[in-house]
Parts: structure tokens; sequence; C-alpha cells
């Protein structure tokens, strides 16, 4: 039999949900329009975006993407007061980074430079293939990470309904720990990054392992979009579960544009 607790905790949950959608409109223009991409690779930044020049110079990041294309990597900047930090050396290029795939969820990788390039690129296409780290940690591989676009510089509506999600989300997330039995202490990562493609769907919340991304996003949106998303496996989502919001949802990982619309039509009539 459920406790009261429990009970009480659902109908919140479900209160929540039936207020969220009745406030929220579908945006036509809003779906189906993530990059189709089956990898997504954060280089870990001491620079937040909110301070980040609108385009950053980056060599090695170039040489990434060109050589991730390959089987369908993204790579962009990540930062986060908890995150892993990017140790400097002079002037070279040496990162820390996250990478995601829907087959392989979340890989750590300790560094990234031109020095170890071959390596980093072999670790990579295996990760994309599904082929897992050995001794990898399923609960950690599968703990969710939320990142935000808040690249101000770039366009100044993620400045500003970025930034002001981002908040609402450490603030919503740090609320729920506080209770040892709560969801929340799934959420393992709430971060912020460079540019993602979309200005005008700001704020975009990219959640991964699972890979949906949302936008159109504002601060009261956040408790059922922290709801929804604890909701989830504990894994990165399939082309057949439906979509995460959908009055928010851009698309997903692994899915093409085509996928993504038609996933969209079948869950939104």
């Amino acid at each position: 039999m459920l406790s009261r607790t429990r009970i009480s905790s659902a109908l919140r949950t479900s209160l929540r949900s039936r207020s969220f959608w009745s406030k929220t409109a579908p945006d036509p223009s809003l779906h189906a329009t993530v990059a189709p991409h089956h990898l997504y690779l954060f280089l870990h930044s001491r620079v937040p975006p909110m301070e980040a020049p609108s385009r950053p110079v980056s060599s090695l990041r170039v040489t990434l993407q060109r050589s991730l294309s390959q089987f369908g990597g993204i790579v962009n900047f990540s930062w986060a007061p908890d995150q892993l930090e990017t140790e400097t050396h002079g002037n070279r290029e040496r990162y820390k980074a996250t990478a995601y795939s829907r087959t392989g969820g979340r890989l750590d990788l300790d560094e990234v430079s031109s020095d170890n390039m071959q390596d980093v690129l072999h670790v990579l296409g295996r990760h994309a293939r599904g082929e897992a780290k050995a001794g990898a940690n399923t609960d950690d591989r599968y703990a969710v990470d939320m990142y935000v676009c808040t690249h101000k510089d770039r366009d100044c509506r993620c400045g500003e309904h970025g930034y002001a999600v981002v908040q609402a989300l450490r603030e919503e997330v740090a609320r729920r720990k506080t209770n040892p039995a709560d969801a929340a202490h799934r959420i393992r990562l709430i971060g912020e990054t460079t540019h993602v493609g979309g200005h005008k769907y700001a704020a975009n919340v990219l959640i991964y392992p699972h890979g949906d991304w949302l936008g159109n996003v504002r601060p009261e949106h956040v408790p059922s979009i922290v709801d929804a998303v604890l909701q989830l496996p504990a894994r990165p989502s399939s082309e057949h579960e439906p979509p995460l919001l959908p009055a928010l949802w851009r698309g997903r990982m692994g899915l093409s544009s085509d996928q993504q619309s038609s996933l969209y039509e079948k869950y939104s009539s």
C-alpha cells in the first residue's frame, strides 16, 4: 500500500503537470529542430558562457568537430560551478570533457588535447557504437545532466532567458535534494553551454544522457521539467518513447529530423 507521503507527492506532481499543459501552448515551429546527432561532446571550459565571446576561438574544437562528424558527433563548450575543472597549460588547449551517446550513456574524459587526439577519437568512436568502457558504473553513466544555453554574446535571448532558467533549475534541484528520499539525487549536474542553435527558442535546455532538448523554457516551467525528467528511465531514450513535455520538445539525440517530426506528431495528435 502506498504511504500518504507518496500519494501526496504523486498528487502534487499530477497537479503541476496539468497546470503546465493548461498554460503552455505548443509552438509548431519548435519541433524537429535538433540537429541530428548520435554523440554530443562537451569540453569543460573555465569561462562561463555568460562571459564567453560570441564565437570562441578553438582550433582543437574545430579538429574534433571535423573528425567526429563521421559518426554524427557535435562538439560544444560547457561550464558549471561543480563541473570537473580543466587545467591550463600555457596557451595549449587541454580540456576535461564529457561525452554522451544514445547507446553508451555518459563518458567522462580526463584529458582531451592535441597530444592524445587519436586516442580520444578511438574512445569516442567506441562510445558512439555503445562499446561501454570496462568497469563503468551503470548508475553513474545514466545519472541526469541538464545543460542550458546561456551564451549571451551570441544572442541576448540566451543570456536573458537562459540565465533565468538555469538559476531556477539550480534552486529547484537544490531544494529537492534537501530531502534524502527525493529522486532529485539522480540529477548530477546543472550546467551551462555555449551556442546550441535556435536562439529564437531560448531558453534551450538539453537533457542527457536521455538526449531530449526543450525550447521556449521559462522559470515557471522548471518544476514540471524536473518532475518529467525524474520519471524517465535511467538510460538514453529510444526512438519509440514519447517526447518529453511535447509542448516544449525540440527533438532527441539519435533521431533524424523526419523521425523527430513523426514522433512528435504521433504523440501530439
